[in-house]
């Protein structure tokens, strides 16, 4: 992590915000680990378990030492803007898979000569848009992943949707912005450059019907709040919902016409989804492609 500490878990967010730390990072493997030299290259890969991404990250092993206990510690160095523009544009999973089909903690690419290619033009080439998801006309999957709690209290489900998101954001450089609406806090305010975007999650119990009504007159008031506060209408300010559930097409359609963004999580692809209107809009913002 940042602070130098263990990462929570090994999710896509978790491996997200330790690349905001240190460039060096150990890991240990307790298998394969003779498949593993000094120099080598090490991709990071989500299978179908942590949402499907693919290759996200990339490192080079300093270092290969074996324990007592038989694990070894691999010292990596990550290539953190390969790695960040990984993140946001991932290898995909089945690209990967047509060639190998990863299976334990490490493989070896070496025969995939073809597919190493790929990866490395892949990972070399910031700015190219990739092709939106085909059918995708309703809805798109993004490569900010959902990891649905164990828990059924409220306050753990909403963080298990916040979390990914600010985790996203600040890898492409937006800021936290602390902004509070006595009694209320907004539940999460980030802004990068002349940009801000003003996050309302809700979990749901019932009909979204209710969440949906709330989203909207909370998110206008943040707004209106917000340039109260800071007396400026030079910044560009969004609006961005993210329900438990999928919203009915209906309302998702009214909160769009009246601005806002509108997500939601796939839980058996544990995958955040947007309809394909507000797909584009994060786009151009460069939070997915």
């Amino acid at each position: 992590m940042p602070d130098g500490s263990l990462t929570k878990d090994t999710s896509p967010a978790s491996f997200e915000e330790a690349l905001r730390g240190h460039p060096d990072a150990s890991w240990g493997v307790a298998t394969n680990f003779r498949r593993i030299n000094k120099r080598d290259r090490v991709w990071v890969y989500y299978g179908r378990a942590d949402g499907d991404l693919g290759v996200v990250g990339l490192a080079t092993v300093r270092e290969v030492t074996e324990q007592e206990d038989g694990r070894t510690t691999v010292l990596l160095r990550w290539d953190i803007e390969r790695s960040k523009h990984l993140i946001v544009r991932p290898f995909p999973a089945t690209e990967i898979r047509r060639a190998v089909w990863p299976r334990a903690a490490v493989g070896d690419l070496t025969p995939h000569a073809r597919l190493v290619a790929r990866l490395l033009r892949h990972a070399s080439l910031p700015g190219i848009p990739s092709a939106p998801p085909s059918g995708a006309h309703k809805r798109s999957a993004s490569t900010i992943t959902y990891t649905p709690p164990k828990s059924v209290k409220a306050y753990l489900r909403h963080d298990a949707m916040i979390h990914p998101v600010r985790t996203r954001l600040e890898t492409c450089g937006w800021e936290l912005v602390e902004f509070r609406v006595p009694p209320k806090r907004v539940d999460l305010a980030m802004a990068k450059g002349k940009q801000v975007l003003l996050m309302e999650f809700k979990t749901i119990t019932g009909s979204t019907a209710r969440p949906v009504r709330d989203a909207f007159s909370q998110l206008h008031e943040y707004v209106w709040r917000y340039r109260r506060l800071h007396h400026t209408d030079s910044k560009r300010i969004h609006m961005w919902a993210i329900f438990e559930r999928q919203p009915s097409d209906a309302d998702v359609a009214f909160l769009e016409d009246s601005s806002l963004l509108v997500s939601w999580p796939s839980k058996p692809a544990r995958r955040l989804l947007h309809s394909r209107h507000t797909h584009d809009r994060l786009r151009a913002l460069g939070v997915v492609t």
